[in-house]
């Protein structure tokens, strides 16, 4: 999941300013998943709850369905959407996705269909009904790794009399052929459905990274929503940092980057990033249900990425790392046989919709995130790029040394607006795209961190492009 186009070739620093617009494809909401190319064809889905084949050449729509209407148990809720990038075994000309139901509920499916759209298999992977699939699958020796996430932070403040919280973080491997659920792995200890004990937890973002050398997986987790009373006493009556990581039991991984193990999800390691975390969207002013706020609420810090895997250095002895940046503006740099922190650096102020959100890139030596600033603070730059302001109150782009997590350069986004769109690469150019009403998207020079394309798109962008 290093969103690097390793074949690419064709745009480069030098032509990249003179692409221009091919076709328009038109679609019955915002897309903001990542659209994967196959055989002359592109995929993707829309908050419409459509899913579409598209010519890649012509921009012809070669198939679009309805998920609500084609996929699911009837009969089903028209809201329900897919929000997660695609994966295409090639193989087998399978596609596999996920699904994201409203606050209507209906649980959590996956779904693998044909090349033409046709279902294949369907697995109910989460009964609760809150459960939805955000993180995009990565399918890997016959197997489907994929993450489950929830919208109960959402339920627990906008539904009537809801009781918070039940729902627990999970992550699975099905089977590839089948939709077979061969392991899922409780990111929590079990609250066996009561309320008022550990949830939360949900594994939403990006795409889980293997290394098939080591068979692990690796993975980054979201905030409790709730944890047992006990637990609360304990971080209360904490008088430091140290004394609060020592409160949670063991097996709560919040706010975690963890490796698995891909045969049976066994959990190797994990490494928790913050000392407490306990956050619902109740803890967000003027909502109905402020009830359902934790007490005392952390600052959700959460992961909304899953770790990329990079080697610190082509030399002997250069560990394998996994690389993932939290809400919270921190990145940090894990030992991927170990668990051993290597190195972290504060890339950029956090807040509740980041620090850093969907996806970030890497060219095996540097490392591409873009820091959203979500709260708009005054973020001074360490190295800011040769064009780039010495500070915004925006989001911004920055390239860190794998090895060394020394910031190299950072660049304001010109807009001042968020950035939340996962972050691509390949050949030399970094892109990413701006959440300003006009939707800029950029492309720098990953040498420099200066700007050399700007389009203008017409929509705000939560999309990586796909090269």
């Amino acid at each position: 999941n290093n969103r690097n186009a390793v074949g690419e070739r064709n745009i480069s620093p030098n032509n990249v300013n003179s692409l221009t617009i091919k076709y328009v494809i038109p679609t019955d909401n915002s897309v903001s998943a990542t659209p994967v190319t196959f055989n002359n064809n592109v995929y993707f889905p829309d908050w419409a709850g459509f899913l579409y084949s598209v010519d890649a050449k012509t921009g012809t729509i070669n198939w679009k369905f309805k998920l609500s209407e084609k996929y699911l148990p009837q009969p089903a809720d028209p809201q329900v959407i897919c929000r997660d990038t695609f994966a295409i075994y090639p193989t087998e000309k399978i596609i596999v996705l996920g699904t994201q139901n409203s606050l209507n509920g209906g649980g959590g499916f996956v779904l693998a269909i044909t090349l033409q759209g046709e279902l294949i298999w369907r697995t109910l992977i989460d009964d609760h009904p809150f459960a939805i699939i955000t993180q995009s699958p990565t399918i890997y020796n016959g197997g489907v790794f994929i993450g489950v996430s929830s919208t109960e932070e959402g339920a627990a403040a906008f539904s009537p009399d809801y009781v918070c919280c039940t729902f627990q973080g999970s992550f699975a491997k099905l089977d590839l052929r089948t939709g077979e659920i061969l392991w899922k792995t409780l990111m929590l200890p079990d609250n066996h459905g009561k309320p008022g004990l550990y949830s939360g937890n949900s594994v939403w973002g990006s795409a889980p990274a293997i290394d098939p050398s080591k068979g692990l997986v690796y993975i980054a987790t979201g905030n409790n929503y709730e944890v047992p009373p006990d637990i609360v006493d304990c971080v209360k009556s904490a008088k430091t940092k140290e004394e609060m990581f020592k409160c949670h039991d063991p097996k709560n991984y919040f706010n975690a980057i963890l490796a698995l193990d891909i045969n049976n999800g066994d959990v190797i390691w994990a490494v928790i990033t913050s000392p407490f975390d306990s956050w619902t969207v109740s803890c967000m002013p003027g909502v109905p249900n402020p009830e359902n706020c934790p007490e005392p609420a952390g600052p959700d810090y959460d992961f909304a990425q899953a770790p990329l895997l990079v080697k610190a250095c082509n030399k002997p002895g250069c560990p394998l790392l996994a690389i993932a940046t939290a809400k919270s503006g921190v990145t940090w740099a894990i030992n991927a046989a170990t668990g051993e922190i290597f190195w972290s650096v504060e890339s950029g102020p956090g807040w509740i919709g980041g620090g850093s959100m969907f996806g970030s890139a890497t060219d095996g030596k540097r490392y591409f995130v873009a820091q959203s600033n979500s709260h708009k603070d005054n973020y001074i730059f360490e190295k800011p790029s040769r064009n780039s302001p010495p500070s915004t109150k925006g989001g911004a782009m920055v390239a860190i040394d794998v090895l060394t997590g020394k910031i190299l350069w950072q660049t304001a986004n010109p807009t001042n607006a968020e950035l939340v769109a996962p972050v691509s690469y390949a050949n030399g150019v970094v892109w990413f795209g701006s959440k300003d009403d006009n939707g800029h998207l950029y492309a720098l020079n990953a040498n420099t961190g200066d700007i050399l394309f700007d389009f203008v798109t017409g929509g705000t962008v939560a999309c990586g492009p796909s090269i």
